[in-house]
């Protein structure tokens, strides 16, 4: 996932994910704040968030068994402060 921490999110900033699986990827979904703004049918996403000063983005990714994993990136002062995989 990209941004890198260290980011600044004061401005307009890309969001990028790739995900794989032995199975397949169904659905990616990217999330500002808990709300979905973008759904995509592939093994890649992009969406461009137009600032961020507090809060997280999330990337869910869900293989053709419906299995979801997610990538989170944390936004503190309008930096990227963290960036966890679950």
């Amino acid at each position: 996932i990209t941004p890198q921490r260290g980011t600044l999110t004061t401005t307009a900033f890309p969001v990028r994910a790739l995900a794989r699986d032995r199975s397949g990827i169904q659905a990616m979904f990217v999330s500002i704040n808990g709300t979905k703004k973008k759904r995509a049918n592939a093994a890649a996403i992009a969406y461009t968030v137009r600032k961020l000063k507090q809060g997280t983005v999330t990337v869910t990714a869900y293989d053709a068994l419906g299995n979801a994993k997610h990538a989170v990136l944390t936004i503190v002062r309008g930096r990227v402060v963290g960036v966890r995989y679950m």
